[in-house]
């Protein structure tokens, strides 16, 4: 017999697919096993992404035997387009966005239902994500909650009244992990209003900086909710340790939007700049590592022009500042030396200067040799940064001869 909605539509629930034949149905069954009392219903939205395995039949048949559920196919957008779409046919009063190989945990809806009735429906829920990694069989062999580990553990149960109150603790949203990801419960209106953008892998972190300024009151809970599955597989968690292209661009755009945000708010103080400093350094330390990942597909030249051209910039000396100007160069430099020790380029390579300042400068012999192959390096067209200055600098004046 087929399951039959009931009551007034409390809580759409958006799930993005695209070929996860294998998985979805338990992120699908994680949904329709739970119920909210007898006056409200939810609703399961499954977005097919042109999905060219059994996902789209799959997702009809769950369709076929609940009336919970609704199914969207469209042709390849990718998943924030997706958010976007679900969103638009969502008829219930909140949004929840659950990916398809990551699940809810048992009687989480049921529970979100009375916290939403108990504090007068609050513009955001915020809902705790607690990374599992498992195997293939989705067997968990280690859990952790997203964000600052300290902070994200003693998250408490707390209702913000006011939109003074929700930003003066964005700051403490942002280092528990909570703003860092689409796992929250938000109004349909709130999300109608400010769509996912769909240029950007990390688009999440961005929506919610974007919605911040209309968000009137919030609520945190300590309740686990959300379980996201790191699988082991290389083809699954398809976004981590991917290289895309213009991640710098995004996480320059997260900077420069966080500041709007806490200048427009009067709060962009020391504290709130340090944050927001520290985050775009360790978004840079990601950006190096998928580019020297073996993943990157990227040829060698290419590679090594990223870090040279493109991962220096106003903002990321805006972040380290003169005084960390030497910290800056050994992380580039560090990630071109771990580049060349995976593949060497040819004399007449056009990233050969690169090869010849890192060799020269992690092998220096305090000869005119290798000061020259610096200077030469750091002084290229290609690098416009003049990346290793400083150790540069300080090499010829402890040396006893002249370069000139």
């Amino acid at each position: 017999m087929k399951k039959e909605k009931k009551g007034e539509i409390l809580i759409s629930i958006i799930m993005p697919v695209y070929n996860n034949e294998r998985y979805f149905p338990y992120a699908v069954r994680s949904v329709l096993g739970q119920e909210l009392d007898d006056r409200y219903s939810i609703e399961l939205i499954i977005v097919d992404d042109g999905s060219t395995d059994r996902t789209p039949e799959i997702a009809d048949q769950f369709a076929s035997k609940d009336d919970r559920v609704k199914v969207i196919h469209q042709e390849n957008q990718w998943i924030y387009a997706s958010f976007n779409n679900g969103i638009e046919e969502a008829n219930g009063k909140y949004i929840y966005i659950l990916n398809s190989d990551d699940k809810l945990y048992a009687h989480t809806l049921k529970y979100l239902q009375e916290k939403i009735r108990e504090y007068h429906e609050p513009d955001i829920v915020f809902t705790r994500i607690v990374v599992c990694a498992c195997d293939d069989e989705q067997n968990v062999f280690k859990t952790w909650n997203l964000g600052d580990p300290g902070l994200a553990a003693e998250i408490k149960e707390n209702y913000y009244n006011s939109a003074e109150d929700v930003r003066e603790n964005w700051l403490y949203f942002k280092k528990c992990g909570l703003i860092s990801s689409q796992a929250n419960l938000y109004k349909r209106e709130l999300a109608l209003k400010h769509p996912f953008r769909t240029e950007f892998y990390a688009a999440d972190a961005i929506y919610n900086m974007e919605i911040a300024g209309d968000v009137n009151d919030c609520l945190t809970l300590n309740k686990d909710v959300y379980m996201h599955l790191l699988y082991g597989r290389e083809d699954m968690n398809a976004a981590t340790g991917k290289y895309y292209g213009n991640e710098h661009a995004m996480w320059n755009e997260l900077f420069l939007l966080s500041k709007r945000v806490y200048s427009g708010w009067g709060i962009l103080d020391f504290q709130h700049m340090e944050a927001i400093k520290t985050e775009r350094i360790a978004w840079l330390c990601y950006e190096l590592s998928t580019i020297t990942s073996g993943a990157c597909k990227l040829t060698l030249e290419e590679k090594i022009r990223v870090i040279f051209q493109e991962e220096i910039d106003d903002i990321i000396m805006e972040c380290f500042g003169n005084e960390r100007r030497e910290e800056l160069d050994s992380r580039l430099l560090c990630s071109a030396k771990e580049l060349f020790f995976q593949e060497e380029p040819d004399r007449n390579s056009p990233v050969f200067f690169a090869f010849e300042l890192v060799e020269a400068l992690f092998h220096f012999e305090s000869n005119h040799e290798d000061l020259m192959r610096i200077k030469k390096g750091v002084y290229h067209t290609d690098n416009p940064w003049h990346i290793g200055e400083r150790f540069y600098e300080r090499l010829e004046k402890n040396c006893l001869f002249s370069i000139d």
